[in-house]
Order: C-alpha cells, then sequence, then structure tokens
C-alpha cells in the first residue's frame, strides 16, 4: 500500500516533531492521530496532485487505498452498544462489508489481520439480508445509489455502521459519507442515523467532519 506507507511516514515524522512517541500512545488515541495525520496529507498531496481525470486509473487506485484506511480508522471512534461487544465470542471476527462493485480492488483485503475491539478484522461481500445484518460496518459502493433506501431498511435498528461515498449518502440516511473536495477526501456524518442504531461516534471524529460546526453544537461523547 504504497501510499500509506507514505502517509504513515509523514504522521510519524509530524509526531517526532510534536514529542510524541507513537509507540506508548493509547491505542484509541494512536487510531486518532492517524486519521488526522491522513486527513492532512492528504491535504498536502491535494495541492500538487493532478485533477482526478487526469489519470482516472491511478488517480481512482490511490483515492480508494486511502479510503479503505479511512474505514478502518473510522470505526476505531464509533462505540457499539456493550450487548453487541459482550454477546460476541472472544474470537468473533469484527466484520467490515462491502455490498455492490468493490470499488476498493485488493486493498480492501489488506484490512484482514487488524483488530477492532479486540477483534478481528474479517472483509466480507455480503448478498443477503442475513449476511448484511452480521456486519459491524458496511461499505454501500455507488453501484447500489438505486437501491440504497432498501438497503438501509434492511439494516434499520440494527447497530451497523453504514459508510459510503455515493452523493448525497448522508442526507439519504447513510451514516459516514466520504467525498472528494480539491482532490481531498473529506466526510460528513449523519449522526441521527447512527444514534438511530445505537451508535455512538467520537466527539474527536466529529471535529473532523465537513459538517463538525453543525455536530458540535451539542454535547457528545
Amino acid at each position: 500500500m504504497a501510499l500509506l506507507t507514505r502517509l504513515t511516514a509523514i504522521l510519524l515524522l509530524i509526531l517526532d516533531c510534536l514529542g510524541i512517541d507513537s509507540k506508548i500512545r493509547p491505542r484509541r488515541n494512536r487510531a486518532f492521530l492517524y486519521l488526522v495525520g491522513v486527513c492532512l496529507c492528504l491535504g498536502l498531496l491535494g495541492a500538487v496532485a493532478p485533477q482526478v481525470n487526469a489519470s482516472p486509473s491511478s488517480t481512482s487506485l490511490e483515492e480508494y487505498e486511502a479510503k479503505a484506511a479511512f474505514l478502518f480508522n473510522f470505526a476505531k471512534f464509533v462505540y457499539w452498544p456493550e450487548t453487541e461487544i459482550s454477546a460476541a465470542p472472544t474470537n468473533a471476527p469484527f466484520c467490515i462489508g462491502v455490498i455492490g462493485e468493490n470499488p476498493f480492488g485488493p486493498h480492501i483485503q489488506r484490512l484482514e489481520g487488524s483488530t477492532i475491539e479486540g477483534r478481528p478484522v474479517r472483509i466480507s461481500f455480503p448478498d443477503t439480508t442475513a449476511a448484511i445484518r452480521e456486519c459491524q460496518v458496511l461499505f454501500i459502493a455507488e453501484s447500489e445509489s438505486a437501491r440504497l433506501e432498501d438497503v438501509l431498511a434492511r439494516l434499520e435498528l440494527f447497530p451497523t455502521l453504514t459508510i459510503g461515498d455515493m452523493e448525497d449518502f448522508a442526507a439519504r440516511g447513510g451514516m459516514i459519507e466520504m467525498f472528494l473536495h480539491d482532490n481531498r477526501i473529506r466526510f460528513r456524518i449523519n449522526l441521527d442515523a447512527a444514534h438511530a442504531a445505537g451508535l455512538v461516534i467520537s466527539s474527536r471524529l466529529l471535529q473532523l467532519a465537513a459538517n463538525a460546526e453543525e455536530l458540535m453544537r451539542g454535547q457528545h461523547p
């Protein structure tokens, strides 16, 4: 993952300049700093990167390599209901699903082997309602735009974090919408949708959202 390697190197340099030893940071703080670093580095890269239509295949690969990292790190700042975590066996996988045409290519599979909430990450491509409901995180691909409401309806009251990058994903009921702005990956959060599913999103993640001002008007963990 060449782009992530470069981002990680830049982030470690930032942490070193700040006098922060990344090896001794608490896990959730390290993930937060990593996500901040990814946002910052993508912003810096955006200033010198070619326009998206200048090299479609190369841009798409790097874009979705970065989005796979965002997908993983978003989950680090979401709190699932205690019953969801405690009811599962200790070795139960943390399932990240992709529904529709997979835009990540091989990058999404490279998340396997990592852990979230102490559980090993498993990547799945669910094609039934039951399989969708087994996912803690579900990325809904743009190919599913026409049936987005149907997919979300099948997850109603289930604690599944829904993420997508189709236009108006959050406005249509998705929880986290990633989008490109000036060649930079940004995201907006639908907090009502997350709360309705019993999920709590950390205020540290809310502060990084494009709609942060709106989100931070209330008090959130």
